[in-house]
This record gives structure tokens, C-alpha cells and sequence, in this order.
């Protein structure tokens, strides 16, 4: 899983710098945790690819579930980015069933212990980089009280709560996902205008199926860790 995704999740008016991205056991280690809060929260970004801001903001009826699959309506940052569908890997389905079930209308679909909206850097440093030390991903550069620890002062943590997007675009271009259909999920504006006229308004289901390589590959080829 070393593929740039620099063409997918570039920034605009500037060159997106190459970022880390999990390594299948560390996705495989990260899927396990599918029975604790934090952990379902990072399965989610891995299985949609959304920025923490979108995730920590999708409400209740923004979870929608067919017979294909399931996806998501929403987002946010950019025109392209603003309430376009978002096919979620059959991986986080039972995550987002689950969040669907437990959560109100017009409440967040993934609620803090008051039921409120998460505030993400509270996420971020008190949940997202404690989970990662305590899987043995990466050590927590944060304290109890989600302030930074001197010695980690200066210094950028490997793994962050966007490596999430960066690993879920590399897996679905690794698959073969069309790279214009994984931009329109992602929030980034396809070149090809062509696709661009044909997606402009997709169904669910055509994007859905889009992305049935990538569910293919984390099946044949990442979730193998745990079955060998």
C-alpha cells in the first residue's frame, strides 16, 4: 500500500505533500476494535473516507442503507465536497447500522457521552491518538488531558485522523477504483468532464457498485492477515 495518492486528494493551488498511510496489518489491527467507541469511529473514516470534521458532523439521516450497500449524503469544505454521496466499504456497515440504531433524528450519528456533537480536537487528542498507542500503532504524544507531553514537542505524529482518508483512497486505487468516481467521494472535483456529466447527479447504487473492487481487495488481501 504505497501508492501516491497525491492525484486524489490534492489540495487546490498547492502540491499535497505525500502522507503515511496504515499498513494492512494495521488496518487489520484497527478492524478488531470493532467493540469499542473509538474504535468503531476509526473503522468509520477508514470505511468512507470522509474528513474527522464530516464524520464528528453527519447527523442521524445522513446514514442510509440499501439492499447494494450503504452510503452516506453529506459533507462539507467545498462545492464538491457539500452533499454529494458517499459510499461506505461493507467493512464499516455494521459500524454505521449500529451508530444508526443507536443514535436520535436530527442528533449526531456518532454522539459524545452528553449526546452532543464532538468538538475534534477533544476527539482527536483524547480518543484518536490514545487508541492508536494502546493497539501499538504509535505512541500517545498527549496527556490525559489531551495536552501536548514535552517530549513530544516540535514533532509531528506518523499517524493522524487523516491518515484514515489517505489509506481508504490508496485502498480503493489500489483495487482499481475509477479515480474520478473516487474523487466525487472524496470530495474533490473530477477532471474528466465526461464522468463529470455522467455523475453529476448519480444514483446510489451506481456509486455503490463503483467501489465493489475495493470491497473485493479488503477481502482477498487485508483481512488475509487474520485468517492466515
Amino acid at each position: 500500500m504505497d501508492a501516491n495518492l497525491a492525484s486524489v486528494l490534492k489540495v487546490e493551488g498547492r502540491k499535497s505533500p505525500e502522507r503515511e498511510i496504515f499498513t494492512d496489518e494495521q488496518v487489520t489491527l484497527i478492524l478488531n476494535q470493532k467493540d469499542t467507541p473509538t474504535g468503531q469511529m476509526v473503522i468509520a473514516l477508514l470505511a468512507c473516507g470522509v474528513r474527522i470534521y464530516e464524520l464528528l458532523h453527519f447527523k442521524h439521516e445522513d446514514f442510509h442503507r440499501t439492499e447494494s450497500g450503504a452510503y452516506l449524503i453529506g459533507g462539507c469544505k467545498t462545492e464538491a465536497g457539500r452533499n454529494r454521496i458517499i459510499p461506505i466499504l461493507d467493512f464499516g456497515i455494521p459500524v454505521f447500522e449500529h451508530a444508526y440504531a443507536t443514535s436520535v433524528k436530527n442528533g449526531p450519528l456518532f454522539p459524545n457521552g452528553k449526546g452532543g456533537f464532538w468538538n475534534e480536537k477533544n476527539w482527536r487528542n483524547r480518543k484518536f491518538y490514545p487508541f492508536l498507542e494502546e493497539i501499538g500503532i504509535q505512541p500517545n504524544p498527549y496527556n490525559e488531558n489531551g495536552k501536548r507531553k514535552p517530549e513530544f514537542t516540535g514533532k509531528l505524529a506518523t499517524y493522524t485522523p487523516y491518515t484514515t482518508r489517505h489509506t481508504y483512497a490508496s485502498l480503493c486505487d489500489r483495487a482499481g477504483v475509477n479515480k474520478d468516481i473516487l474523487k466525487r467521494a472524496v470530495g474533490h472535483t473530477p477532471k474528466s468532464k465526461t464522468l463529470d456529466e455522467v455523475y453529476l447527479h448519480p444514483k446510489a447504487t451506481q456509486m455503490i457498485e463503483a467501489f465493489d473492487k475495493a470491497n473485493q481487495l479488503v477481502n482477498d488481501e487485508v483481512l488475509t492477515t487474520t485468517k492466515a
